[in-house]
């Protein structure tokens, strides 16, 4: 049965259960502070009733949408976030304005710094596995020869772990690092000189509007191309 045995599935099955919860509580939290409102004489409660009614239709909708199939529920959620789809080679590529734990991979990949440390915590992930790349070069700078360097080796050890989806940030665009449009472009060159049989999908994923943009548009070159 679905979820009952594939490690996969279990983890598509708590990576929706938490962002139902998320959504949930986009949609009750306003109401909360109106319903407290009210009780401090700050509103009335007119308002409360229309942000009710608000959250009990958007509500209603949200939970239709969670009843669906995972594989869809997870579609639908790729179709709200993607800035851009496109391939290279083999490889699926979609481009997503997000927090990296707020996507569905069997792997993360994270920078660290020289000494092996994180540049930031991912956090609560529902991945399966969390990859470091050691994206500074010999002499502790970051270049964007050590960032496609790092990712290459990123990948490869995604393959061993038989990953299908990685998760990819802007390698680059950290603390001392390089720009977002050389980050961006040492990022896809990584993974479009990247072979292998298991990754199928990259999802280039970054928080920051800068680093997006970048990754939107070195691939639009490419496509053109």
């Amino acid at each position: 049965m679905l979820f009952d045995d594939d490690p996969r599935d279990v983890r598509k099955k708590d990576f929706i259960e938490r962002m139902r919860r998320r959504k949930s509580g986009e949609l009750l939290g306003p109401l909360a502070e109106k319903i407290a409102a009210w009780e401090k004489g700050e509103t009335d409660a007119a308002d409360v009733f229309k942000a009710a009614g608000y959250a009990s239709r958007k509500g209603e909708s949200m939970i239709a949408d969670f009843r669906k199939r995972p594989d869809v529920i997870l579609a639908g959620i790729a179709m709200d976030e993607n800035r851009y789809i496109t391939a290279l080679g083999d490889i699926g590529i979609e481009v997503r304005l997000t927090d990296i734990t707020e996507v569905f991979s069997d792997a993360i990949i994270t920078p660290v710094d020289p000494g092996g440390d994180m540049t930031a915590g991912p956090g609560d992930l529902a991945t399966g596995n969390v990859i470091h790349a050691a994206v500074s070069d010999g002499s502790g700078g970051i270049t964007a020869g050590s960032v496609t360097e790092a990712l290459a080796a990123a990948l490869k050890e995604a393959e061993e772990l038989d990953a299908e989806t990685v998760a990819v940030p802007g390698l680059g665009f950290v603390d001392g690092g390089i720009g977002a449009e050389e980050s961006a472009a040492a990022v896809v060159k990584a993974v479009e000189n990247h072979s292998g049989d298991s990754v199928t999908k990259v999802l280039l994923v970054d928080i920051a509007e800068e680093v997006v943009a970048a990754f939107v548009d070195e691939l639009e070159k490419r496509d053109e191309e």
